[in-house]
Parts: C-alpha cells; structure tokens; sequence
C-alpha cells in the first residue's frame, strides 16, 4: 500500500487483510504520522528606502517546535545567495540602513523546524 501524505490521511490507521482457500486474517494497524515541515504564512515584501534609513524585511512562518532563521542576500537577482550577518539575521525581522552597498540586493529567509526547512520568496531593497 502506498499512501500519499497529506493532512488530509494524518493520524490514518492501517491494516492489511490476507486471505486464501482457509479463511482470513488481519495485520496490527499501523498509524500514518505525516510531517510537512515549516510553512511561510508571510513573505517579505520589497523595500524602498533613502540613504542613511533604516529597511525591515520580515518572515511569519509555522511549524513543529522552536523554528529558526537564516536571512541571505543575492547580489546577482538571485543566482547565488550568501548568509548574512546584519541585524537580526537570525530572527524573523531582518534590519538594514539604506546605502549604495546594500542597493538592489535581493533578500530572503531560510526558516528550519523540527521536521525541515523551507526557503521565503526573495523582496528587493532599493535605496534612493
């Protein structure tokens, strides 16, 4: 039996019934645990901001148990993408001061739980 996992089967119970010419006889049930991982509930939204201001990109997410952050940057429109150290890498707020550095770069979040980890779209900060 293959049973595709979906919230929908969580929690099933399942048996199999073998049968021939003297009669039948049932296996012990066994019960389907689906685990989904993390789930981005809001994505962060590209930012627009005047040199010397301040940028916040933010994650909301839910999962099983503690959930992480690892906020990244592309400075390439998103064909490689690098960690981050700046405030709040590690939280679900990502803070930046506006400059020429950090224009056009690309942002996005990795958040991790108990059961995996999932990837955040990416928003763009644009400093003016």
């Amino acid at each position: 039996l293959t049973v595709t996992g979906s919230d929908a089967v969580n929690g099933r119970y399942y048996r199999c019934i073998v049968t021939d010419s003297k009669g039948s006889t049932a296996s012990n049930a066994a019960k389907l645990t689906v685990t989904a991982g993390p789930r981005i509930t809001g994505q962060p939204q590209n930012a627009s901001v005047t040199a010397g201001s301040k940028a916040s990109f933010t994650v909301t997410a839910a999962g099983t148990g503690t959930l992480t952050y690892q906020w990244q940057y592309s400075v390439n429109g998103g064909g490689t993408w690098s960690n981050t150290s700046l405030s709040g890498y590690n939280t679900k707020t990502l803070t930046i001061t506006g400059s020429t550095a950090v224009n056009g770069r690309y942002y996005r979040c990795i958040v991790t739980d108990a059961d995996g980890s999932v990837y955040s779209a990416s928003a763009q900060l644009t400093v003016n």
